[in-house]
């Protein structure tokens, strides 16, 4: 069973650019990954440009974009607001939503509507 996610960032006019990722979305997989291997804005913007993804790599090479891929069109949807993208993402059974702005990973678990900072909730997971 997939654990679906997005993966955004918000640009500088407050929009938000976000991709839809199939494979791996918990905080262990793609939590950690965005964390450890994406901490830089260009490289953010990058794998945003995979467009959807089936699965994320460690490197852009790594990931798995079903535009690149398998050919399919390419999909990258953009909101005017992390509101606005909050409000339209019920649809695809998303459970976790991973959110680049200010320099820094934030994350959300679709229980609530609360951004927490990525790197608290894997402190909490190493804890465990």
């Amino acid at each position: 069973m997939a654990t679906r996610s997005r993966i955004g960032i918000v640009n500088s006019d407050g929009s938000v650019s976000h991709i839809y990722c199939h494979w791996d979305g918990y905080l262990e997989h793609n939590g950690k990954i965005l964390y450890e291997h994406y901490q830089d804005e260009e490289k953010v913007k990058e794998l945003i440009k995979l467009g959807k993804l089936s699965a994320l790599g460690k490197t852009i090479a790594e990931c798995i974009s079903n535009h690149k891929d398998y050919g399919y069109k390419l999909e990258i949807s953009k909101s005017n607001s992390l509101d606005e993208m909050m409000e339209s993402i019920d649809d695809l059974f998303i459970e976790f939503i991973y959110i680049y702005k200010e320099g820094q990973w934030f994350y959300n678990s679709c229980d609530d509507k609360e951004f927490k900072p990525l790197k608290k909730g894997l402190e909490m997971l190493n804890k465990d």
